[in-house]
């Protein structure tokens, strides 16, 4: 990576985050486009990898058995208008620990989006900015899965913002499973930021919207119904 932009040439990025840093691993369209969301920490990566036996510095306890994951925007394509971190594609990244030792893998949430705009080729939903579409969603915007990220019923749980589709996530490969529709819900949407009860298992949830009834609120089960 080299850093090779001027503040002339980004102005609103160089304010925010500085130089324009260049990774290999970044698509090429963001250097084209001067938004602080697309570059520096914000920058997004076209690869998917998974990565055994990573340095450690220290030692990791050998009884540490688990994986913390990250939920964040990651956007494929152009932008169709001004983008907003919320348009990004969600990944989720993983890091997993087990016999002392410490391995990575991350992969992008296929939701129907994203997947529609690969076939594609280009950006189609618009996004959080607007101007709202709904002959492409049932949103109006694009529902990228890429706020949150949780533990729920067996798979790895992740949400969008403005209460989107629940996408279902293989807590090992990170392979997404499809859409997750808890029994009886399937008009409503589900925000982020809903919540596991680990004392019992059940999942804590909410949406809203702009029309009646606004927003609602429910508890399913373990299980997953209501």
């Amino acid at each position: 990576m080299a850093l090779a932009k001027t503040l002339r040439e980004y102005p609103s990025t160089e304010r925010c985050v500085g130089g324009v840093t260049h990774f290999n691993d970044a698509p090429q369209w963001i250097y084209d486009l001067d938004n602080p969301y697309l570059h520096g920490v914000y920058a997004p990566t076209l690869d998917e990898m998974h990565v055994d036996n990573l340095p450690v510095n220290g030692e990791l306890p050998a009884d540490l058995v688990g994986g913390y994951f990250r939920n964040g925007p990651n956007p494929v394509h152009t932008p169709k208008n001004r983008y907003h971190p919320f348009d990004g594609d969600g990944m989720v990244h993983g890091v997993y620990f087990r016999d002392g030792k410490a391995s990575y893998r991350n992969r992008y949430i296929q939701t129907a989006a994203l997947t529609g705009e690969l076939a594609t080729g280009k950006s189609i939903s618009p996004g959080v900015m607007g101007p709202f579409d709904y002959s492409v969603s049932r949103f109006g915007i694009k529902d990228t899965s890429n706020t949150d990220v949780f533990w729920y019923n067996g798979d790895i749980m992740t949400l969008w913002y403005n209460a989107g589709d629940p996408y279902r996530l293989d807590s090992q490969t990170l392979a997404t499973k499809g859409h997750y529709d808890l029994e009886g819900r399937t008009q409503r949407r589900m925000s982020a930021h809903s919540k596991v009860d680990w004392s019992t298992g059940e999942l804590l949830f909410f949406d809203y919207g702009d029309e009646p009834p606004f927003m609602t609120y429910g508890v399913a089960d373990p299980q997953g119904k209501l």
